[in-house]
């Protein structure tokens, strides 16, 4: 079996005639949607995946049960963690805490790590609340291929629902200010956060960091809780078009078409569109579920359009005239 992972993992990596030829087919006749392989973490269970970085000098995250104004109650309760469950986050301080995401052994081969048009991929998710000083204390992201010897920053967070941190620092993204409403963050190395070489590892670390200046202003910190991380994989079902969430017309397209999705509530998608090569050409946000999307830009041919929100990953092929 662990010859067979690599040789269609060299596959992929290659872009052979095979790999196209079975993608085509999958895509052309079926849509993808997200299958997941996943653990979680409510921090009222044991649990080993995760730990605080001793290093740190006076780390202050904490696990338990948070006695705050604005943090008053853990989401599944008793426990969560917390940058200090009682007090105020101290000035100058710099605290981590590290996931450890492991290569799955009961999942079926194609869940092999490939973050390439289909995915699959590593995946974390939690809840938080955010209450720091605006810009100048910053809690962020970053993920580590090789055990934490070098660690590259998460470059794009998706969310859910209307909560949305308010400010996202240039190149690297960052949660600042107050959000005191439950908000779900959703992170997957995949187009956004790419890697090549994760297909080599059994294991990903993702690192959670709070960062604050030497001006102490009262604030309760971030506090995060029900995190998922596993592996999301995409997988093809039939094609039914009354069924699937997801719409596309005309097609074939000349200029432009729209697109059509169902979700319950205010989502966020993000729409991406490949060539027949794999290359992505077009990437975009659209709050609207029914969306008038422009591609004169692109010559005529086959294109792929992906429409990813945190509960579907579909995909669907276009014809340009």
């Amino acid at each position: 079996m662990k010859k067979t992972i690599q040789e269609i993992q060299l596959i992929y990596k290659n872009y052979s005639i095979v790999f196209f030829i079975i993608i085509l087919f999958l895509i052309s006749s079926n849509n993808i949607i997200a299958q997941q392989w996943s653990n979680s973490i409510t921090f009222d269970t044991a649990f080993s995946n995760l730990y605080i970085d001793t290093l740190q000098t006076n780390n202050s995250w904490q696990i338990g049960t948070p006695n705050k104004v604005l943090f008053d109650s853990a989401r599944t309760r008793p426990n969560a963690i917390v940058t200090d469950t009682v007090n105020y986050y101290p000035i100058n301080d710099t605290s981590s805490f590290v996931l450890k995401i492991n290569r799955p052994t009961d999942a079926p081969f194609w869940v092999e790590w490939v973050p390439y048009i289909s995915g699959p991929t590593p995946f974390v998710s939690f809840m938080s609340k955010i209450d720091t000083d605006s810009l100048s204390d910053i809690g962020y992201v970053e993920y580590s291929l090789d055990n934490g010897t070098n660690w590259l920053p998460v470059n794009e967070y998706f969310f859910v629902g209307d909560y949305h941190p308010p400010y996202y620092g240039p190149g690297t993204p960052f949660f600042t200010s107050t959000w005191n409403g439950w908000f779900e963050t959703f992170i997957y190395l995949g187009d956004s956060n790419p890697d090549p070489g994760i297909e080599t590892v059994d294991s990903v670390l993702f690192k959670f960091t709070f960062v604050s200046d030497g001006i102490n202003t009262n604030k309760e910190g971030w506090i995060i809780d029900d995190i998922r991380f596993g592996t999301i994989a995409l997988v093809g079902v039939n094609d039914i078009e009354e069924n699937n969430n997801f719409n596309i017309y005309p097609n074939p397209v000349n200029n432009e078409f729209t697109i059509t999705a169902t979700e319950t509530g205010k989502i966020y998608f993000q729409l991406k569109i490949y060539n027949i090569l794999g290359e992505m050409v077009s990437q975009s946000i659209i709050e609207n579920p029914k969306s008038q999307i422009n591609i004169s830009d692109l010559p005529k041919g086959v294109y792929f359009v992906k429409l990813i929100s945190v509960t579907q990953i579909l995909t669907k092929k276009i014809i340009k005239e």
